[in-house]
């Protein structure tokens, strides 16, 4: 296969075709709209100053779109070890949050009082893709809490698993929202500590800012330093340095020293365990997580984040990826690179689609790629 440094790469020949009449050095031409200074024969190389990052997409030997990342790779007391962008960028959490916004269930004794499973444990901070096996843990939860679909706050929308989706012909319901178990998660708490449970989506609702004040905890960030808004299914939502999302990921692979070291031990295995429960068939944190069991944490976020937790010589690390522009195509492909550069990835595994992820027609002929380049400082 030929590699973006080649000569005969589509990318390469595409560039060279589209500025033979302007000039007659291509490694003098600078793409300024498309990568700021750098020159083309750097992109091509492969090669980008430390402590920066890049996303490709080309389509038939055209960069369509380009993507610029900021990186915190950090241990569990908050030290930054690689970088890249900005690693204090400030952005909201989005879903990556969820392990860390469930946690308050299990150390106010939420999920005990309603036994808990680990299954039910992770569907409490997945982002699911609405299939069977996904309904029939939230249901079995809401069984158990005493609550029905029509409780939960969070809306709805079409399943994210193709198949399913085509099966119910658009008669998707609450359950099936990518949230339904973080809200009935929530909801646990609020039956457990006889909060109300019609306004628990409110930001000064006593579940939010017990999970603002943990967080907090958690970070030693200041009240200033957490930016509360509202996430797409009507839950709060947290506005954070990457760099504190890494922290929180850090701590949440390994614990020990920390507050709530068990129920933090409770959760990270939860995920360990039930990867397929935390996304679904054919996502990225299911694919990844199960081609490296018990040494990857990941969660995926909306707009162009990601966050994830694996071990770095024999050290667990957090690991927040906020692409700039907010496209989640991007983030994967730069995900994979990242795992590669801390030499923590299954070059086996099924997650080897993401290096580089293919652009293909609907008719499933391929027509370019989405590559990551960079290396962090």
């Amino acid at each position: 296969m030929a590699t973006l440094a080649s000569a005969e790469h589509p990318i390469t020949e595409g560039i060279k075709k589209l500025f033979s009449s302007l000039t007659g050095t291509i490694n003098d031409i600078y793409l300024l709209n498309i990568t700021g200074t750098m020159s083309f024969s750097d992109i091509l190389s492969g090669e980008l100053p430390a402590g920066e990052h890049m996303v490709i997409e080309e389509r038939n030997g055209l960069i369509e779109a380009t993507h610029w990342a900021h990186i915190a790779v950090v241990d569990k007391d908050g030290n930054i070890r690689f970088s890249s962008g900005d690693p204090d960028h400030m952005t909201y959490s989005r879903s990556c949050i969820k392990p860390i916004q469930a946690l308050p269930i299990l150390y106010m004794g939420a999920a005990d009082q309603f036994d808990l499973t680990p299954e039910e444990i992770a569907m409490t901070a997945a982002s699911h893709s609405g299939e069977r096996i996904h309904i029939d843990i939230v249901e079995r939860m809401m069984g158990k809490i005493g609550i029905t679909e029509a409780d939960l706050a969070c809306g709805g929308h079409p399943p994210f698993h193709k198949e399913t989706a085509r099966e119910l012909c658009n008669r998707y319901t609450r359950v099936h929202d990518n949230c339904s178990g973080k809200h009935t998660g929530a909801l646990s708490l609020c039956k457990h500590m006889g909060w109300d449970t019609a306004t628990y989506t409110d930001v000064d609702h006593p579940l939010n800012t017990e999970i603002v004040r943990m967080i907090r905890e958690l970070t030693s960030i200041d009240e200033y330093g957490i930016h509360v808004g509202k996430d797409g299914c009507d839950i709060p939502n947290y506005g954070l340095p990457i760099s504190k999302m890494a922290q929180l990921f850090a701590i949440l692979a390994d614990p020990s020293g920390k507050p709530y070291e068990k129920d933090l031990m409770r959760m990270r295995d939860a995920f360990i365990e039930h990867p397929k429960i935390i996304a679904g068939t054919d996502r990225f944190d299911t694919i990844m997580m199960e081609d490296h069991p018990g040494k990857l944490i990941s969660k995926a976020g909306a707009a162009g984040l990601q966050t994830m937790a694996l071990p770095v010589e024999g050290e667990w690390l957090g690991v927040s990826i906020k692409i700039e522009d907010g496209s989640y195509p991007a983030v994967e492909p730069l995900s994979f690179h990242i795992l590669k550069e801390l030499g923590s990835y299954n070059q086996d595994g099924k997650g080897k689609r993401y290096d580089p992820k293919i652009i293909e027609t609907r008719s499933k002929k391929r027509i370019g790629s989405i590559r990551a380049l960079g290396k962090l400082k």
